[in-house]
This record gives C-alpha cells, sequence and structure tokens, in this order.
C-alpha cells in the first residue's frame, strides 16, 4: 500500500524508540530500531482506497541486522453519505454528519473522511460525503445543518451493516 503513514513506538515517548515515515510507491518502509517490542499504528493515506487504521504489534530481533516483515492494511467499508431535500431531491451542502459505530465504545462522534484523522468533513454542493469507516454496525444521523440552509436540524437515523471492501450509500 503506498503512501501509508506507519509509526512505531515502545513505551512513552521520552523513554522509549520511535521511528514513523511513509511507505514509498511500493509500499516499502525501513524501520531503523534496535532489538525489541513495538506497538504500530498504520495509517492510509488521503483518498488511498478504503483501508483504516490497522494497529499491531511487531518483535525486532537481535539478529540478523534486516528483518523483513509484512504489515497488513485492514479494509474499510466506504460509505456515502447524502443529505437531500425531501420535496425536490436536491442535495444540500455544508452538512456535518454524525456516526456511532458498535464495538468502538466512542459513542456519537462526527464522521471523519478516514481513521485517526480529525478532517470536519461537511457535504459538498450536491449534498454528498465520501468516508471509510470500520466495519460492523453503524448508526449515521445529520449533525448540523447550516442554518443558512433555511433547515431546520433533523433525528432521522440510519442503521447500516458495514462490510470491509464494500460501498455503502
Amino acid at each position: 500500500a503506498p503512501g501509508v503513514r506507519v509509526f512505531a513506538s515502545q513505551g512513552p515517548s521520552e523513554s522509549g524508540y520511535s521511528a514513523n515515515g511513509e511507505t514509498d510507491v511500493e509500499g516499502n518502509f525501513l524501520f531503523r530500531l534496535p532489538p525489541g517490542e513495538y506497538d504500530v499504528t498504520v495509517d492510509p493515506a488521503i483518498g488511498n482506497g478504503n483501508y483504516v487504521r490497522t494497529l499491531c504489534t511487531i518483535r525486532v530481533a537481535d539478529a540478523p541486522a534486516q528483518q523483513p516483515l509484512e504489515l497488513r492494511v485492514n479494509e474499510g467499508c466506504i460509505v456515502f453519505l447524502e443529505a437531500v431535500d425531501a420535496k425536490t431531491g436536491k442535495g444540500i451542502p455544508g452538512v456535518m454528519f454524525m456516526q456511532e459505530l458498535a464495538g468502538l465504545n466512542a459513542g456519537r462522534e462526527p464522521v471523519q473522511t478516514r481513521t485517526g484523522y480529525v478532517d470536519r468533513p461537511r457535504s459538498d454542493a450536491d449534498g454528498r460525503l465520501r468516508a471509510v469507516v470500520y466495519p460492523g454496525a453503524g448508526v449515521f444521523s445529520i449533525g448540523q445543518v447550516p442554518e443558512s440552509s433555511g433547515y431546520r436540524q433533523s433525528i432521522e437515523q440510519k442503521h447500516v451493516n458495514l462490510v470491509a471492501g464494500q460501498t455503502v450509500t
């Protein structure tokens, strides 16, 4: 996976070793770490398919000096959210959406375009927003409608089954 951010750390930043960077066009990245166990966070680049933040642990041995390692990035579900006028079917721009994903214990929170980052996106001129989310069950709703749009806040919710590698609208 090209353009993926990779971060490895060992213990608190004041006392442990760490390394980070971005994979090249072939998906390769070279860690330069001493032996030990490291927590790794792998974050997809903006617009990089349908991948989600992936966490894992790696172990660097004393030898050999170079140790190839393959980290697999988990697939997410692409979600297209739409805010439309019930009478005209026209999209409503500037709408913020909310989500509650089962199993993440985060509660109701604003939808982000990708996992691991906060970008506070809003619907485009056609009332659409693309996001990549973790697979599982999800509930989506309108979070905030621009006052200037003339629309009232909606409490409608949609329950959605989010399957890895699939697209849901």
